[in-house]
């Protein structure tokens, strides 16, 4: 969903009353668009592609985003009436009977606008507060007029850390004190206070389908299904084909799904041997057809407003620092290339990318330890190229213990000093669950967390049909053994979909590597990128370590290896901090001085 979208709802009063009208006035003035107004809640909308709504009365939900009925909802229409139900109830039936990307604002039985639940894609954004009495959801702060935010609003340190240190808890916060974040597959009370889990994915793992032939079959008609609803509302489509595997199945079904609809593959060709893909892309463009678009990817040079402007939001974006790939594909779509961008990203997760011992160790779980003997160890040691007693062991080890994050050599003494609690709500509860399926949902969680808007972001839809709800469920169903077949990564989706992807490409073990063009892009930046960091407020704080830093910005160090993706990432969060920085002071719950005294 390219739109930003605001939502208040507010009591019967004058009082309330009064303070809505002042919010629609400023809103107005703002340049913010009214799309609905109900009883006690308004709704509006920023930016060229306006954020879809629509209002549900007969289930008291209005539902912002796109949402697909599967079931119990396949005869609802707006404008219907009903009987009202609690708001717990209203959720739970779109989670059950419906899936897509977005966020519904329900009533109480009463009429009183209270809730809001996010889908378990995560697709659309959802931060709520109240302010002057009005309970507010948006996807985000930017571009709202300051007298709607929180009166408190404040830097939260804690958060901030955190970010650097575990991506993936991106999702389950912002980095301002004064907002609340819907997690995905909650209902949360608007304003904040109380959230009941609706949908986890640990639910799913821990009850996987009894027919293995029919939840395979479920995988393949789930990714169908989300591929074609991402192109469902649009006439002129494009489909990200990067050369990977993961590209090529939603490329080849997108090609499957589009109809009369003008579809086109978009390429970002790497300019580095080991970055170019294009031979790989050229063998889906040739099976299917389709027009292609291919732009360079090179190593680009940026200043500091370039990491500003993508700063402005409750939260840094995660690749905000891939700055030539962003400029080329808005520079595409803004001169009319498509109404929506649809990625192969959720793959590495759903299908199981990584080769691990901890495939061993689910499978041992499962089996026992006669498992030790049979072809998944002996395949995986093979890949590994590690011997069968090595492999075995570490998998004996994970269904023993759970590893501890390792820390990186740029985290300053506040990350390494901070406590080992879970990221995000969805790895609060994964006990009985194998080392592999647990890490298959952390993949999932930090996968959601690259969902922020970029600048291509804010000029088209962008659609990741590998992480909607039903692709989730089918996969989550399925035991990562039967997901990496014999150690295979992605194995059992490569044989799924051996009707579509070419084999070249389905065989293919190896892929395309960035990262040579990232430690190209930190060297290339160095100008802008040393001072930045070395002077900067996440140094100061002990988030990074200054002098590990000093090391890792040197040429000679990139190019052996220096973490350049953590150099970069850490140049989002600082920029992030000092746009905010300008205008809110610390949390006194979590301010910047390190440690608290």
């Amino acid at each position: 969903m390219a739109g930003a979208y605001v939502a208040f709802a507010w009591e019967d009063g004058e009082a309330a009353a009064e303070a809505a009208r002042a919010a629609s006035r400023r809103l107005e003035s703002a340049g913010w668009r009214g799309e609905m107004r109900l009883d006690r809640l308004e709704f509006w909308t920023w930016g060229a592609v306006p954020a879809p709504a629509v209002h549900l009365p007969g289930l008291g939900a209005v539902v912002i985003g796109r949402l697909y009925r599967r079931g119990g909802l396949a005869n609802l229409r707006p404008g219907q009436g009903g009987p009202p139900a609690s708001a717990r109830a209203v959720a739970r039936r779109l989670v059950d009977d419906g899936w897509g990307a977005y966020v519904a604002i329900l009533a109480d039985p009463g009429g009183a606008w209270n809730w809001a639940l996010r889908d378990p894609s995560g697709a659309v954004d959802a931060l709520t507060w109240i302010r002057d009495g009005l309970r507010i959801v948006a996807s985000g702060v930017e571009d709202l007029p300051a007298a709607l935010l929180p009166e408190r609003l404040g830097l939260d340190w804690d958060a901030i850390a955190d970010f650097v240190r575990r991506p993936g808890s991106l999702m389950a916060h912002a980095g301002l004190e004064g907002l609340e974040t819907v997690t995905p597959g909650d209902l949360h009370r608007l304003g904040g206070g109380s959230a009941t889990a609706l949908w986890r994915p640990a639910a799913w793992a821990r009850a996987p389908a009894p027919d293995p032939i029919a939840a395979v079959a479920q995988l393949k008609r789930a990714v169908d299904l989300a591929v074609g609803a991402a192109l469902k509302p649009h006439t002129r489509c494009a489909v990200e084909l990067s050369g990977g595997f993961d590209s090529a199945v939603v490329t080849t079904t997108a090609a499957r799904c589009a109809g009369d609809r003008r579809l086109t593959a978009l390429h970002l060709q790497g300019g580095r041997p080991e970055s170019d893909e294009r031979r790989w892309a050229e063998l889906v463009l040739a099976q299917t057809g389709l027009p292609a678009v291919v732009l360079p990817l090179e190593v680009t040079r940026f200043e500091e407003a370039d990491l500003l402007c993508l700063a402005r939001g409750a939260r840094p974006i995660l690749n905000a620092p891939d700055v030539g790939r962003d400029r080329r594909a808005a520079a595409w779509l803004a001169q009319g290339g498509a109404e929506v961008l649809i990625t192969g990203k959720g793959g590495d997760a759903v299908f199981f990318q990584h080769p691990t011992p901890e495939i061993l160790a689910d499978w041992l779980a499962a089996k026992g330890p006669r498992g030790l003997a049979g072809p998944l160890a002996r395949g995986l040691a093979r890949r590994l190229r590690r011997s069968l007693w090595s492999v075995g062991w570490e998998a004996l080890g994970a269904l023993r213990r759970r590893p501890a994050p390792r820390p990186a050599a740029l985290w300053g003494p506040r990350l390494r000093a901070a406590p080992a609690g879970p990221a995000h709500p969805w790895l609060a509860d994964l006990d009985g669950l194998p080392p592999a399926k647990r890490s298959q949902i952390a993949a999932v969680v930090t996968t959601q967390a690259q969902r922020g808007i970029t600048r291509f972001g804010r000029i088209a839809e962008v659609a990741h049909p590998l992480l909607a709800q039903p692709v989730l469920e089918a996969a989550l169903a399925i035991p990562v053994w039967r997901l990496a077949p014999e150690g295979r990564e992605r194995g059992l989706a490569r044989d799924l979909f051996a009707d579509r992807v070419p084999q070249a490409l389905r065989l293919r073990r190896s892929k395309g590597e960035l990262s040579a063009l990232f430690a190209q892009t930190v060297a290339a930046n160095l100008e802008v990128l040393r001072p930045y960091l070395l002077d900067g407020s996440l140094s100061e704080a002990g988030v990074l370590d200054r002098v590990a830093l000093d090391a890792a910005l040197d040429p000679d160090a990139l190019m052996q290896g220096a973490d350049a993706g953590l150099i970069l990432w850490g140049a989002a969060v600082e920029a992030f901090v000092r746009h905010w920085q300008t205008r809110v002071p610390d949390s006194a719950a979590a301010p910047r001085r390190w440690p608290v005294r």
